[in-house]
């Protein structure tokens, strides 16, 4: 019988070690410098509802889902593809290299647009939304 509680007890750490692997790749930091960094006092209540309601699909392509309907957020929408090439884990306590990869993707553009994510922010849109 002590062998079944071993096994039981392996396989469950397993289980859950894969689980917090594959699940950290939304950092609540980038958001938080994100709302620093785009929205203040003067920012229209309808630009600061659109962000809070996005969450994380201010970077994240939400249509992209788990077995389990979960968005799966291993997958990028443009503007998080942008950020993610400036950023990584491990910068998601440095409030300063956030900022300033959040400033430099502003002047880049949207996937076949002249238009850049710096244009949609200060017109109070979000960076990225599909079929807009």
């Amino acid at each position: 019988m002590r062998i079944n509680y071993c096994v039981v007890f392996c396989v469950s750490l397993l289980t859950l070690i894969s689980i917090s692997a594959t699940s950290v790749n939304a950092f609540p930091q980038f958001n938080g410098g994100f709302k620093k960094l785009y929205l203040n006092d003067d920012s229209p209540d309808e630009f600061k509802n659109a962000v809070k309601e996005a969450k994380c699909a201010v970077c994240h392509d939400e249509s992209k889902k788990k077995d389990d309907g979960k968005p799966n957020r291993k997958f990028r929408n443009p503007y998080g593809e942008a950020l993610d090439k400036l950023l990584s884990k491990d910068d998601k306590k440095d409030k300063e290299k956030i900022r300033e990869a959040l400033e430099n993707v502003e002047k880049e553009k949207l996937p076949d647009s002249d238009v850049t994510f710096g244009a949609r922010l200060k017109a109070h849109k979000l960076p990225f939304v599909p079929d807009e």
